[in-house]
């Protein structure tokens, strides 16, 4: 933990190498600035926003004590994630168009500025929910309409934020949203309530993946699906609850034989078919229309993530109802390992031949960016007045800073926490099941009354679009619940 902080805090600190500590903030961005033209499509503008504030971190604190913070992303990665760049754990190797930090707004002294706000004020503004507004805003906001069709061509947020017991997201009507909040382990540095900012994640499969082999929704189908899914990113078993092996013909835990499987094996392995999609997505999968591959996530495959504010309400920090960002992404298409391989060596070739060469990119803040993977990315951030608007192109340029050429995972599903192991911090040693942050049993569901103490649940209004948080301590590991809807925590792989 203190390697995660000592990464931000070193980032923001001034220091006489840095750029001058009087420099401006960026100018205000108000809600029209989001458009700025009538094309779908824009190149990134001058300079490397992909290159985030992190990576200029000071290695070195006050004491002379050196951190290696740059672990947390750079690393040599396992396949289909070919890249390798722990050297950047030793060495800026940068081009001369990066060697000096463009993040000035992190130089601002706001000391005085954040004196002068109330705990009153600050209360009033995260409690305002900026979230259900934006689907209408969205539709109506001629400003955003960036490829001139007459209407918004991005994503358009449908997450209800009204999760049930498993996790599960459901409409006003009670009807699936398909969206369902899992547990994960936040990036250090990144979302963690001691950072100044709580993070959910939620996973929707495509509607195939919903229904039955006739094409009926099929809650038995999605979960056994959302199972393997997990059970290729972390390439271990799943536990699931007693299923029907005859019902979806599959044998789901190796046995060679079509009973009750209560785990979802993981035998993936190139071409031998011995791990498939259950319901109307078997289908598919026989028509080549979706695929299946360890590590990898099936076409249509979206998460949705919203960063939020802290709130404090009887001595307690909960997830806030106003956020900061909400997050998309969405796998267009599929990508096969070997042109995964040949993505990133043609990458790493051309940075060695070219390293001032910047990265070309295109992107619109209506449909957002690729990431040369498969997938697109789109954001929303806060305007000048608080409320949600499309990311610029250039703040799209941002996200595929770690959604792409990077050998951390690109999602937090592949840090989702797995069942009924005990969560370890090297820095704090062992950590109670009982000292973990945990979402409300209206989210996750009931608690292992052997493992965990008894706590209040307390259930978010309905006009918030922040699931109620019950904290015991602040550092937090979980948010929501798992992919497979169980409020437990895990050993980080």
């Amino acid at each position: 933990m203190g390697l995660a902080l000592a990464t931000l805090v070193a980032a923001c600190r001034t220091q006489a190498s840095r750029a001058d500590a009087d420099a401006a903030p960026a100018p205000r961005v108000a809600a029209s600035d989001a458009s700025a033209g009538n094309k779908a499509f824009e190149a990134i503008p001058l300079g490397t926003p992909y290159i985030p504030p992190q990576c200029y971190t000071k290695t070195k604190d006050e004491d002379g004590r050196v951190h290696n913070p740059c672990f947390t992303c750079h690393a040599d990665a396992l396949p289909p994630n070919y890249t390798a760049d722990s050297s950047l754990q030793l060495a800026y190797e940068f081009g001369p168009a990066s060697r000096v930090n463009p993040w000035t707004n992190l130089y601002v002294d706001r000391r005085s500025a954040i004196a002068r706000i109330s705990n009153d004020e600050i209360a009033t503004w995260v409690r305002h929910d900026n979230y259900r507004a934006l689907p209408e805003r969205l539709r109506t906001t001629p400003a955003w309409d960036r490829d001139g069709d007459g209407e918004w061509s991005g994503w358009m947020p449908d997450v209800a934020f009204q999760f049930d017991e498993a996790g599960f997201d459901h409409t006003k009507d009670g009807a699936y949203t398909g969206w369902r909040a899992y547990a994960y382990f936040p990036v250090p540095g990144g979302f963690w309530p001691t950072n100044g900012s709580f993070g959910d994640a939620m996973i929707r499969l495509p509607e195939a993946f919903r229904e039955d082999a006739p094409g009926h929704f099929d809650l038995r189908v999605y979960k056994v699906n959302l199972a393997t899914v997990e059970a290729l990113i972390a390439r271990r078993d799943v536990p699931i609850e007693p299923t029907d092996e005859k019902a979806l013909g599959q044998d789901l835990d190796g046995d060679g034989k079509l009973g009750e499987a209560r785990v979802l094996k993981y035998r993936w392995k190139p071409g031998d078919g011995s791990m498939r999609w259950v319901g109307r997505a078997m289908a598919q999968q026989n028509a080549d229309a979706v695929h299946l591959a360890a590590g990898l996530f099936p076409e249509g495959t979206e998460f949705a993530h919203s960063l939020r504010y802290l709130d404090v309400q009887d001595g307690r920090v909960r997830m806030a109802p106003r956020m900061k960002e909400l997050r998309y992404m969405k796998k267009e298409v599929w990508v096969t390992y070997d042109r995964l391989e040949l993505i990133a060596s043609s990458e790493a070739a051309e940075k060695d031949e070219s390293p001032t060469k910047k990265r070309p990119t295109l992107a619109s803040s209506e449909r957002g960016i690729g990431n040369r993977a498969g997938w697109s990315i789109h954001g929303f951030i806060e305007d000048a007045e608080g409320e949600l608007r499309p990311q610029t192109a250039e703040e799209h340029g941002f996200c595929i800073g770690c959604h792409s050429g990077s050998a951390s995972p690109t999602t937090a599903s592949s840090r989702s926490v797995a069942s009924r192991r005990p969560l370890r911090s090297s820095a704090a040693g062992r950590i109670r099941r009982s000292a973990i942050c945990r979402t409300s049993a209206s989210l996750c569901g009931p608690t292992d009354a052997a493992n965990t103490p008894t706590t209040s649940s307390r259930t978010a209004p309905a006009t918030s679009s922040a699931p109620t948080m019950n904290c015991s301590r602040v550092f937090s590991t979980v948010t929501a619940s798992s992919i497979r809807g169980k409020p437990f925590v895990s050993r980080p792989t």
